[in-house]
């Protein structure tokens, strides 16, 4: 039986065991932390960094040509409403590679 707590939490169960842990209180599911986050209003896409770690955010259209690409450190906040409406695609990279975001942005207006 394989079983993990943290603040009296549940947090992990290996069920190919038949045995159960006692005492949950909750369960939570196990993800990793992700050092950033992204917000789209108004033709304005905000990235906000939990860390200072440097990252490269680069921004593909849908036939995968580059549009865009800048390096940061921490927050950054990018003015795209001179782009045609339409679908893209962008990636936020971590310059030591350990972390990557791929994602859909759509401009519509």
């Amino acid at each position: 039986m394989l079983c993990y707590f943290e603040d009296s939490a549940f947090l992990y169960h290996d069920y190919f065991w038949t045995d159960t842990c006692f005492g949950a209180t909750s369960i939570k599911k196990i993800q990793p932390e992700k050092p950033f986050q992204t917000y789209f209003s108004d033709g304005i896409l905000s990235i906000k960094s939990t860390n200072s770690s440097s990252y490269t955010f680069t921004l593909y259209n849908l036939i995968g040509k580059k549009i865009m690409e800048q390096k940061a450190n921490g927050d950054l906040t990018l003015n795209l409403s001179i782009l045609p409406k339409g679908l893209y695609i962008y990636s936020i990279c971590s310059d030591n590679s350990y972390y990557r975001l791929n994602d859909k942005l759509l401009i519509a207006r």
